[in-house]
């Protein structure tokens, strides 16, 4: 049965902090990053061989940001506008987040059994040791080799 948890915060609150939340607005603003180098670097090829174009392209540009700058004086107008950026962002990683499978439940595994290796004898100790060592992920290590050794075998790495 799972946890019942509240969605979204309370009109006026802060929801809390989620590490998940977080990671994916690092991962959406470092796809945006690369996406606007992308855009930028075809942008200078680009200009590189139609400079006429880039030249118009740069006055237009220019012009756009000193208007919008002159239309955004005020800090409060540029605190709301930030603001609902911050929103609007928060609302596409929710759904992003929404999207995503949740992951499934692990069962618990059994826990080990206490092994008396004091009380084995030398065979059974030797295909212990070499079941300890093919669960720790040496695949080919192997048990009941000859008198005079002591413990399991393995193959060289």
């Amino acid at each position: 049965m799972g946890i019942q948890t509240r969605r979204g915060a309370g009109q006026g609150r802060r929801p809390a902090f989620d590490v998940r939340r977080t990671a994916f607005g690092f991962a959406l603003v470092a796809v945006l990053v690369c996406g606007v180098g992308l855009m930028v670097r075809t942008a200078l090829e680009s200009a590189g061989r139609h400079p006429a174009v880039a030249a118009v392209s740069a006055v237009g540009l220019v012009a756009a940001v000193v208007v919008l700058l002159r239309a955004r004086r005020s800090r409060r107008a540029a605190a709301r506008a930030a603001e609902a950026a911050v929103e609007a962002a928060y609302e596409v990683v929710d759904a992003a987040l929404e999207e995503l499978p949740q992951p499934a439940a692990v069962p618990d595994p059994e826990p080990p059994r206490p092994v008396d290796y004091a009380a084995m004898d030398p065979y059974e100790f030797e295909e212990a040791v070499a079941a300890l060592c093919r669960r720790d992920g040496c695949a080919d290590a192997r048990g009941g080799g000859g008198g005079g050794r002591a413990g399991a075998a393995g193959g060289g790495i």
